[in-house]
């Protein structure tokens, strides 16, 4: 099995061929062209055994590490959450709410109470701890959530040509249905209402680092934020957010990225990178349009122009224009062009490396799959916005407490030589949450018996209309 020109470091290998999609984990550390997924020497001598309890271990040790209790009870109390340590410990209802309901099959907030219940050993009415959903507790998440992704662990460093970048950011968004009653602060567009979750994820970290919440209305472009931040950093996009007014700012901030062009881009060719043999087409002084259809190379690498205005100061609108790269792979089934816009020189990039790294886009693709599969975040139901925001802020911690484990897992998996791939981490992380919720709460010093735990779930499954006809009654004659 071989693998060409492949820019990720090998613990982060996506190759996608079409529409199929598949995950290859390698462990990290080879050379950059190598050709050979495994030489003979990664195999000899024999690779130490994993161990299964230690690799637990240290994963839940790295949970804690980012999430420590005396740290969840000071944010608890710093951002208003809980005046008084009373009968709501910070750290049962942190936890409860991040792995309770998130990986819950209820998913309700009264089923979420009921357990909280049992591991604290209180009795709550509905009042008090639905009260909790307040705009203090989403102050209390975001903080949480923002100290833990600037305490993560970072994997191994970019390698090849990427060692350059201090990381790779990837730009997305995705859309939450609302109920109708939010329209007003959260309006939609192909529904009345819904939220727009936009992410910064880092491949490095193979996590997210940055996100914002908008009405589902705002464009995408409206979304991004730049600043200092961007300065060797490699940042990809989506076609959402084609603005020539972003790569402008990228190029100001030292930062460099890769986006697709968009169809109806007619930018100037001002220069010619690679030259042709034979009678190739005149590209230089032309507009891209026009050259286009009459191309039969199988790459594209020009220089281009293009003019664009900057956004309104003092009432004045600016015009300027932009020297950018221009890169094109020929697809081989349909004769057509699958073009890029990126600053990254051709001395180091070939167009080819460049498709590859856009394609690398995947990786926030399985994020969001991840998120709104196996941690509810397309289950919100709730007409209150503060509501929206806590669950929008629990699944994205627990996506972190999910991606802290499978790092450590991952360390575990390159000593002894071998692999796992995110989403079937996923599907193991969900299904072992409450053997997991136990063994975090014991570690931050909450004592709960799994026992207690099952059995509040089996107890989820009673029927809460007991009176009411059921198919199954037809056999009672």
């Amino acid at each position: 099995m071989t693998r060409k020109n492949n820019l990720f470091p090998r613990s982060q290998a996506i190759f996608v061929n079409g529409s199929q999609e598949s995950e290859l984990y390698f462990p990290p550390g080879s050379s950059f062209f190598e050709k050979e997924i495994f030489s003979m020497e990664d195999m000899m001598p024999r690779p130490p055994k994993l161990d299964p309890e230690k690799a637990l271990a240290d994963s839940l040790a790295e949970v804690v590490r980012l999430f420590p209790p005396e740290d969840i009870r000071l944010v608890a109390q710093e951002t208003g959450f809980i005046q008084r340590l009373r009968k709501i410990d910070p750290v049962v209802f942190f936890w409860n709410l991040i792995l309770g309901f998130s990986c819950s099959a209820q998913r309700t907030l009264d089923a979420l109470r009921r357990q909280f219940q049992t591991i604290a050993d209180v009795d709550l009415v509905p009042s008090s701890f639905l009260d909790r959903f307040s705009p203090n507790l989403v102050k209390f998440l975001k903080t949480l959530l923002e100290r833990a992704w600037k305490n993560f662990c970072q994997t191994s460093p970019l390698t090849g040509p990427l060692a350059q970048f201090a990381d790779i950011s990837i730009f997305d968004g995705t859309i939450v249905t609302l109920f109708k009653s939010l329209s007003r602060i959260f309006p939609g567009v192909k529904s009345p209402a819904a939220a727009k979750i936009t992410v910064v994820m880092s491949v490095r970290n193979y996590n997210a680092k940055s996100i914002h919440i908008f009405p589902g209305s705002k464009a995408d472009a409206e979304t991004v934020r730049l600043g200092p931040w961007v300065k060797n950093h490699l940042l990809l996009f989506d076609l959402g957010y084609f603005k020539y007014q972003i790569f402008a700012r990228i190029l100001k901030n030292g930062g460099s990225f890769v986006s697709r062009l968009k169809k109806s881009a007619n930018p100037l060719i001002v220069k010619v990178h690679k030259t042709h043999r034979g009678n190739a087409i005149p590209m230089e002084g032309k507009r891209l349009q026009d050259v286009l259809p009459a191309l039969k190379r199988q790459e594209i690498d020009v220089e281009i122009e293009v003019a664009f205005k900057h956004r309104i100061y003092g009432g004045e609108e600016r015009k300027d224009t932009l020297r950018l790269r221009l890169v094109g792979m020929m697809n081989a089934e349909t004769g057509e062009y699958h073009l890029y816009l990126t600053n990254l020189p051709e001395s180091t990039f070939s167009p080819e490396q460049i498709s590859q790294l856009y394609r690398g886009r995947w990786f926030i693709e399985l994020l969001f799959k991840e998120l709104k599969s196996r941690y509810a975040l397309d289950v919100i139901k709730t007409s209150k916005a503060e509501v929206v925001e806590a669950l929008i802020y629990a699944g994205l911690l627990t996506l972190t407490v999910s991606k802290a484990m499978f790092l450590m897992y991952q360390k575990a998996m390159i000593r002894s030589h071998r692999r796992m791939t995110p989403l079937r981490w996923a599907t193991i992380f969900y299904e072992q949450v409450p053997r997991l919720m136990v063994r975090i709460l014991k570690k931050s010093g909450v004592d709960v018996s799994l026992g207690d735990l099952l059995a509040q779930s089996m107890l989820e499954a009673e029927d809460p209309t007991p009176r009411r006809e059921r198919l199954e009654d037809v056999w009672d004659l």
